[in-house]
């Protein structure tokens, strides 16, 4: 506590967080139960399973799932569950649903991806309640698993929060760092979050007068969505709490 105390109060001093980061590595293998050969042999002979200790392995396991819900917008046929369809003139016309129903969507693919695993997934949790003119405050998904030790007794839960916005949202480059990370990870026991904004831009997307087009970062290429929100998370990121950026692509192919 002392040395996280000393590295946040001298940022510039690089080596405290890296000395800070060896410390607890350290103290992990001290009271690291090691996996039994039995146990071992049946986690690699799964190859769905993967053994969750600590938050860190949630959130791996969370960004592989994401990944493979994108994989699920353009398969064969495609997946089209966050754009509405309709018909006018005899023309097929095309635009994204709203947040709500991309947080609701991720949330029920993350209940059936990882159900087996025992993790749950949560839509619009409280963690702080409304106090005089301070709002209550609200996270999009939280994603929490129970971790069992080797002899099967369940461990202290761990917990990855997932903030979702849509490329045209006017806070989309402000609220990694005022949100995610000053209102919901800073102020409180969560150590983990993921920054997860959806793309929609494409000639698919045909319906006149949509202001979102425009809005936000929806004229910026996803490719330089991405490079501007990884290096956000990384200059935002400390050696105490940790946010990855990820933009799914979300724009639609069966047009």
């Amino acid at each position: 506590a002392a040395m996280a105390d000393l590295a946040r109060k001298r940022p510039d001093d690089f080596w405290l967080g890296d000395l800070l980061a060896e410390m607890r590595k350290t103290a992990r293998r001290m009271n690291w139960n090691r996996p039994s050969p039995e146990n071992l042999m049946r986690a690699f002979a799964d190859s769905e399973r993967r053994m969750i200790r600590t938050a860190g392995d949630l959130r791996s396991l969370i960004l592989d799932s994401l990944t493979r819900y994108e994989d699920t917008l353009h398969g064969a046929p495609p997946a089209t569950e966050l754009w509405n369809e309709t018909t006018r003139n005899r023309k097929k016309v095309w635009e994204p649903k709203d947040e709500n129903n991309l947080s609701d969507c991720l949330v029920l693919h993350l209940k059936r991806d990882l159900k087996k695993r025992g993790i749950f997934a949560s839509r619009e949790v409280m963690i702080r309640k409304r106090f005089e003119e301070e709002r209550a405050q609200l996270i999009d998904i939280v994603v929490t698993a129970v971790p069992f030790t080797e002899d099967g007794k369940p461990g202290d839960p761990v917990t990855v929060i997932v903030e979702v916005k849509c490329a045209w949202n006017d806070g989309v480059l402000k609220d990694m760092n005022r949100q995610l990370f000053a209102r919901y990870l800073c102020n409180s026991e969560y150590d983990f979050g993921i920054y997860l904004v959806a793309y929609f831009s494409c000639k698919g997307w045909n319906r006149l007068k949509d202001s979102r087009i425009s809005n936000g970062e929806s004229r910026t290429s996803i490719k330089n969505l991405r490079a501007k929100l990884s290096l956000q998370a990384q200059q935002i990121s400390t050696t105490e709490k940790r946010i990855d950026a990820l933009v799914l692509d979300a724009r639609i192919t069966n047009t």
